[in-house]
């Protein structure tokens, strides 16, 4: 015999009674539905009809990694879990230089690193030269331990600011200023010039002694002393050298006199004169030479007899020549002014000629 559901108003009643008895496994024959129904109309709608959703994992800057798989910013090909693979083969972080360090900065949604420049890759927060400092910590050639932030001499400059020679104070970028504002040079006596022949890696300058400040290119070179104060390669002062008139007829009747002009020359630090009279009979000859200051010297007295000619040079140390009274008397005088050389011929019959005569001064 078949059997009938029950009427409406019955159906209801018993809805009622299983809600008010707690019964909430009870589901009508005309409603229920399964989860698995539920899942399947979430998941797929063939016809694409309005209230039915659905979840795409997508890979947008082609990373290899989706939103699905944790690509905390999908528009960024650097920024994906353990791009930074030093740091955590997990954490979705940003690794653009590719050092394998995060940034530490990174944007929003991404998880900070500890890379400090993440568009370096020689700059990380590892010590590659076991200097004890990272690119990170400032070392500016981390695959060189003499280069570190560190200033070891005190004098301003690091290594890694360009001090060619950081265990010494007087050496660093700037030093030498009145040779280069920015070159690392060494200033010893700090006056402002480099040391000319400095220790390999630094800079020469221009001071030939760095360790007397008198000694460099603006220094006033003493003359004559034996030393090149002012660096140019020269002990100072200037050797120039003043003709006298020559042609001029040697005779027994009357002393031959002739005259040098000298100018530019306020002291008279060496002296040498040189001669050349031709006659047949040297003996017969007195030379004498007369400075401006009225000072005078006997160069040849009458000796060499019957010997022809008088030629040569007379000087304050050494010469062809050898006078009769120093030439060192003249040293220290002004030789500016007229000098004279006076030839007298004290015996008859023989006769000359003043060829030439001059002055080779040592002056200022």
């Amino acid at each position: 015999m078949s059997r009938r559901l029950p009427s409406p108003p019955i159906m209801l009643f018993v809805l009622l009674t299983a809600c008010e008895f707690g019964l909430a496994s009870y589901s009508s024959p005309l409603t229920s539905v399964t989860d698995e129904e539920t899942e399947d109309s979430e998941s797929t709608d063939p016809f694409g009809g309005g209230g039915v959703t659905t979840t795409d994992c997508v890979d947008d800057d082609g990373d290899g990694h989706d939103t699905c798989e944790g690509d905390c910013d999908d528009h960024d090909a650097s920024t994906y879990p353990g791009a930074a693979d030093e740091e955590s083969a997990t954490e979705c972080m940003t690794d653009a230089d590719g050092d394998g360090w995060g940034d530490d900065s990174p944007s929003g949604g991404v998880t900070a690193g500890t890379d400090c420049d993440d568009t370096d890759p020689a700059v990380s927060p590892v010590d590659r030269d076991g200097d004890g400092y990272s690119g990170c910590d400032g070392d500016c050639d981390d695959t060189d331990a003499e280069d570190i932030p560190q200033d070891f001499d005190s004098d301003g400059y690091t290594a890694c600011e360009g001090d060619c020679d950081d265990h010494d104070p007087t050496t660093y970028p700037g030093a030498a200023e009145l040779d280069d504002e920015e070159a690392c040079m060494t200033d010893g006596d700090a006056d402002g010039y480099g040391e000319s022949n400095p220790r390999p890696g630094i800079e020469a300058g221009s001071d030939c002694d760095d360790r007397d400040a008198t000694f460099n290119p603006d220094a006033s070179d003493v003359a004559w002393d034996g030393l090149d104060q002012n660096c140019d390669g020269m002990d100072g002062g200037s050797i120039d050298y003043f003709p006298g008139d020559g042609g001029l007829a040697v005779s027994d009747s009357s002393p031959t006199s002739s005259n040098a002009t000298v100018s530019g020359c306020s002291q008279i630090y060496d002296l040498t004169v040189d001669v050349d009279i031709t006659h047949t009979w040297r003996g017969d000859l007195a030379v004498t030479l007369s400075s401006p200051s009225g000072t005078s010297a006997l160069l040849h007295n009458r000796t060499g007899a019957q010997a022809d000619d008088l030629s040569g040079t007379y000087s304050t140390s050494s010469g062809s020549l050898t006078p009769v009274d120093s030439l060192t008397r003249f040293i220290g005088e002004s030789a500016n002014g007229t000098w004279t050389l006076l030839i007298e011929d004290n015996a008859p019959g023989d006769n000359g000629t003043l060829i030439s005569w001059g002055l080779l001064i040592a002056c200022p």
